[in-house]
């Protein structure tokens, strides 16, 4: 069991809206953009950590897995707000802070 508390899932979430921002809107870019001379996709892979900052995004897998990349941290983002509001312990959402 995870033990989580209000102070790890704040941080948590900023850690996750950090990301979301070096994400930003690139994965919504244009398809013809994703060249050997566009950056944005590029810039997206490093920051998620899948590709080196030189390796160019123009195929389809790649720009598939950028899109996945800003809906998993859609997800993350949903997840932990869940877990900050709910207040009590219960099954495997074990909250240290939580009044017994």
């Amino acid at each position: 069991m995870i033990s989580r508390d209000a102070d790890g899932l704040k941080a948590a979430a900023s850690a996750i809206s950090a990301l979301q921002e070096r994400v930003g809107e690139a994965v919504y870019a244009p398809v013809a953009s994703f060249g050997s001379e566009s950056e944005p996709a590029s810039e997206l892979m490093s920051a998620s950590g899948l590709a080196p900052s030189s390796s160019p995004c123009s195929d389809a897998a790649s720009i598939a897995a950028t899109m996945r990349i800003r809906l998993q941290l859609e997800t993350a983002s949903a997840t932990v707000a869940a877990m900050l509001a709910r207040k009590e312990s219960c099954g495997s959402h074990y909250r240290s802070d939580a009044v017994q």
